[in-house]
This record gives C-alpha cells, structure tokens and sequence, in this order.
C-alpha cells in the first residue's frame, strides 16, 4: 500500500514538474515575442518617420528649384541632384517597410529568421549606397558655396554642421535604430526555435 501510495505521489509530483516546465517555456516564449514584437514596432515607427521627412524634403527641393533657376550651375545641378538622392531614398524607405511588414512573429520561426537576414543585408547595401551618394552630393554644393556664392563664415559653419549632424545621425541611425534592433529580434527567434526543438 506504502509503495502504491509513493508511486502515486512521484507521478503527481512528475505531472507537475512537467507542468513548471511548460509554463517556464510558454512565458519564456511569451517574453521573447514581446521583445521582438518592440524592435520591429521601433524599426517600422522610424521607418514611416524617415518617410514623412523625405517626402517633406521632396516638397521643399522642388520649391527650392522652381524658386533658384537664376542662381550659379552647380548649386542648381547640387538641387538636381538632391532631388534623385531624394527619390531613390524614398524607393528605399518604401521597400525596407515593405520588408519589415513580412516580418510576423505569429508565422513560423525559420521564415522570420530568412525575413530578419533578408532585410539586414538589404539594410546594409542602401546604407553603404546612401553614404556614397550623400559624399558624391556634397562635392558640387561646396562648389558652387566656395567658387559663386562667396559663402561667408557663418554659412561654412552651418554647411559644415549640417554635415557633421549628418553623419552623426547616420551613424546613430545604422547602430542604435538597425542593428541594435536587428539584433534583439534576430537573437530572439534563435531562441524561440531552440525552445521549439527541445
């Protein structure tokens, strides 16, 4: 009777250590879905921010070259071409949403992971591009700021500033908005399919 008494004690107490253990991995999963979940929605938020920027740029560009037809060649050609480094930003912005919108934490994890590195390389090249051209952009407005303009001190530290807030910003942008989320959802899923595995 002691025994059959003790087997049934060990198999409740079994029971419900199985039952810890699933509640563990289910709150587990839970709070790695949450964390993900954050990243992306901080991603997505600054990807309709950046958005809204550049299409207010778009207006502002276009007002700027309707209104400096009579100003020196290579500040109207540095307008022009602002104006295409603005567009091709746009096309950008509108394909790297589009990427993270088929990221769905409800989908199955190894297709998250191929979303997740999908957009990371993408990210990566129109970051690398985007530098390169904003370099390139940069060559005929000092041009045209030295040669016809004759900027005057004040305007050489504001184009400069500009530059540096530039770069800074694009700096922050890449490792503390991207990566860093990149990173949180990336590491979450990879948990999330060892959970799945066990």
């Amino acid at each position: 009777m002691e025994l059959e008494e003790l087997k049934k004690v060990w198999n409740s107490f079994d029971t419900r250590l199985q039952q810890q253990e699933m509640l563990e991995k289910v709150i587990l999963k839970e709070s790695l879905v949450s964390k993900s979940d954050k990243g992306l929605g901080r991603m997505i938020n600054y990807g309709y921010f950046g958005l809204t920027l550049i299409v207010f740029g778009l207006f502002v560009l276009i007002w700027a070259i309707f209104s400096f037809t009579n100003r020196p060649l290579p500040l109207r050609i540095g307008l022009y071409m602002t104006l295409i480094f603005c567009i091709y930003g746009l096309i950008q912005q509108i394909t790297g949403l589009s990427k993270l919108h088929k990221i769905d934490l409800s989908s199955p994890i190894r297709e998250n992971l191929q979303r997740v590195s999908s957009y990371r390389i993408y990210y990566h090249k129109q970051f690398i591009v985007m530098l390169s051209s904003a370099a390139i952009l940069v060559i005929p407005i000092i041009i045209s700021h030295f040669f016809f303009v004759k900027a005057q001190i004040w305007q050489w530290i504001f184009l400069f500033g500009a530059l540096a807030m530039g770069a800074v910003g694009s700096w922050w942008e890449y490792r503390q908005m991207y990566q860093k989320n990149i990173n949180t959802i990336q590491k979450s899923l990879e948990e999330m399919k060892e959970l799945e595995e066990e």
